[in-house]
């Protein structure tokens, strides 16, 4: 015997299948209590009813679908996550490692802004005259590398943003679910590609 918790809906004159008992003793009496607003029914082992689905007191039905203001939420939640966690793989996640990049891009910045000077001291510029000897550049090409990198970066953070957003335009717009996940995917495949180009 199974027994199932039903609530009935006076709107559609259904009732949802909260939860199914299965294999209940034809000699045992029922005693679970049932939710508020609820009833639990006797239905032979062979029922097909499930959790979820709907009872019209004849036959077991699928359960609705769900409006399409939830499934736009659903997709566009989970196409912000992988869209920052794109993100994430591409900015450090060291605070310490963050600041020697900003002093680094702002010490190439003042280089340049200076005229980029031939003779200068590593005290006024660490990195530039640190690490240009190491990777065999000049200083001016270190220092239009980091500039150019730094320039990179900002792009790709527009990006993200910019796609983050166009998920709220795109996946609503969409038809039908199987196109929603479409308009979210090629989003998100977009700033994919983008973190590889800035990767390279």
């Amino acid at each position: 015997m199974k027994y199932a918790e039903l609530q009935f809906d006076e709107t559609t004159g259904l009732s949802l299948i909260r939860q199914v008992v299965e294999d209940w003793p034809d000699d045992a009496p029922f005693d679970r209590p049932a939710a508020e607003g609820c009833t639990w029914e006797a239905f032979p082992d062979d029922w097909a009813g499930r959790p979820g689905h709907m009872w019209d007191g004849q036959q077991v039905m699928p359960p609705p679908p769900p409006p399409p203001e939830v499934i736009d939420a659903r997709i566009i939640a989970a196409a912000e996550q992988r869209i920052d966690a794109i993100a994430d793989q591409v900015y450090t996640s060291s605070v310490s490692r963050g600041a020697r990049y900003e002093r680094k891009y702002a010490e190439a910045e003042r280089y340049r802004a200076a005229g980029y000077p031939g003779t200068v001291s590593a005290q006024e510029y660490p990195f530039l005259t640190a690490e240009a000897p190491v990777r065999g550049l000049t200083k001016r090409q270190l220092a239009d590398a980091i500039i150019a990198a730094a320039q990179g970066y900002e792009q790709f953070a527009a990006l993200a943003e910019a796609r983050r957003t166009q998920l709220k335009v795109d996946v609503p717009g969409a038809a039908d679910e199987a196109a929603k996940q479409a308009a979210a995917d090629a989003l998100v495949s977009e700033v994919q590609q983008a973190a590889q180009a800035l990767q390279q």
